[in-house]
């Protein structure tokens, strides 16, 4: 149903990244704050089980590094920074499908790890007993969740991080596949404030793999 996983991210201090200098105050990171820590001796790692995942979850032949629109090497040949934006995946037999609106990453050379600075994933189920949902960390919003508009009389249209029993803090795709893949098994809708603690128990074992070198 899912799958063991590991993420490693970081932030520039030593290069400066097209969109952004991951040093800037205007961002949040660090796993306290909303930015994923991701070892950098772990994103292949990381890479592996998110494309594991992909391939039982999502109908699309490609893989997770492939949807990248942009990515920078150093002259090691080590990734630096990578870019993803508006990319679309159909969940298998079904209309359903997760969204990436926008992820960016860059390496911070200091603390040896990657950061995600700014991401969007949306949920959009085909299916009348699902509900969509969406999970966002942007300078200008902050860190967020979206609940589906079938529940604004339940939810506020803007979540925040301490307002939800799913903890989004350090979010990635990585965590967002099992959380989707989580819900569609049966789990209780994840932002509903008395969710099940099993998103949290599943992402957390897979956060300690990847924040530790």
């Amino acid at each position: 149903m899912f799958v063991n996983s590991v993420l490693l991210f970081r932030v520039c201090r030593s290069f400066r990244c097209y969109w952004l200098s991951c040093s800037t105050s205007r961002y949040t990171f660090g796993t306290a704050l909303g930015g994923p820590m991701i070892h950098q001796t772990k994103l292949r790692l990381y890479t592996a089980l998110v494309n594991r995942l992909w391939k039982e979850l999502l109908e699309d032949n490609r893989d997770y590094t492939s949807v990248y629109t942009d990515i920078v090497y150093d002259s090691q040949g080590q990734i630096v920074k990578w870019h993803i934006v508006r990319t679309r995946l159909q969940l298998k037999g079904t209309r359903s499908f997760v969204q990436i609106g926008r992820e960016k990453a860059c390496l911070d050379t200091v603390r040896q790890s990657y950061v995600l600075p700014e991401y969007q994933y949306h949920y959009q189920p085909s299916e009348a007993d699902q509900y969509a949902f969406r999970i966002e960390n942007h300078h200008r919003d902050g860190l967020h969740a979206n609940p589906d508009i079938r529940l604004e009389d339940r939810l506020p249209h803007h979540i925040p991080p301490d307002q939800l029993k799913l903890d989004i803090r350090g979010f990635s795709f990585l965590y967002f596949l099992i959380t989707v893949s989580l819900y569609r098994a049966g789990l209780k809708y994840p932002l509903l404030p008395d969710t099940s603690d099993g998103y949290n128990l599943t992402i957390d074992m897979y956060r300690k793999q990847v924040e530790s070198p």
